[in-house]
Formats: structure tokens, sequence, C-alpha cells
């Protein structure tokens, strides 16, 4: 769904190379690790003052921009100074051939650009 502004990758070539290089099953901070650098270098990039730590500030406290977790906006809230990502609920199922596990889409309330990919499923054995 969502790109990697520095390298046009989204999630899935991400997990891939993860996986790939590892040969561990991907987890969900991964992407949220890359943004981190997005965040950063876009930060950079628009204050064009590396070492001045107040253009930095000043800079990130107003930053937009799109990361492989979506859309990110410092100025819309629910806080000065903090940005909210999009959240959809998803569960983590058997089944998926290459790493043991899928996590599937169940819900977007609130982001319906993120397709759902299945309805909620009461696990076998599981306590609700």
């Amino acid at each position: 769904m969502y790109k990697r502004q520095l390298t046009g990758q989204n999630c899935a070539h991400i997990a891939a190379a993860y996986e790939k290089k590892t040969g561990d099953q991907w987890t969900q901070p991964i992407g949220f690790v890359h943004a981190l650098f997005e965040v950063a270098i876009a930060t950079l990039k628009k204050s064009g003052q590396a070492h001045n730590k107040s253009a930095f500030v000043s800079t990130l406290s107003k930053l937009r921009v799109n990361t492989i977790v979506g859309p990110l906006n410092w100025q819309a809230g629910p806080v000065p100074n903090v940005t909210k990502t999009p959240l959809v609920g998803g569960q983590w199922r058997t089944g998926n051939t290459q790493s043991g596990y899928a996590l599937v889409v169940v819900t977007n309330n609130g982001h319906t650009n993120i397709p759902v990919a299945s309805s909620p499923q009461v696990i076998p054995g599981a306590t609700v």
C-alpha cells in the first residue's frame, strides 16, 4: 500500500528482503524502523542545516511526510509535536507457505484505503 520514499520499496519488498537476509519471519516493527530513517532524512533535507538542532526541531514540528507506514503530519496532532499512523486490525494466521504465518487485515475503520482481506476468525482452542 505505502512506499518507502527513499527507495520506492513497499512493505512486501521490505518483508521479503528481511526474510531472505535473516531466514526469520518479518515482524511488525520493521516498517516503523524504516520510517524513522525516512523522517530523519526528510527533516534534515527540509531544515537544510544538519548541525543546527533548533532548526531540526522546528522543521520536525511542522513536518508532513509520506512513509512506509503511511502519511505523517506533526501539525495534525492529536497534540502538538505528535503524529499518528494509520491503524487497522489484523490477525496472524497460519498457512503462509514461505514463513509459516501471514498477517491478514480484518478491519480498516477510518482507513478504507487499506483493503480488508478477510473477516475476523475465532481460532479453534483460543480463549476470547
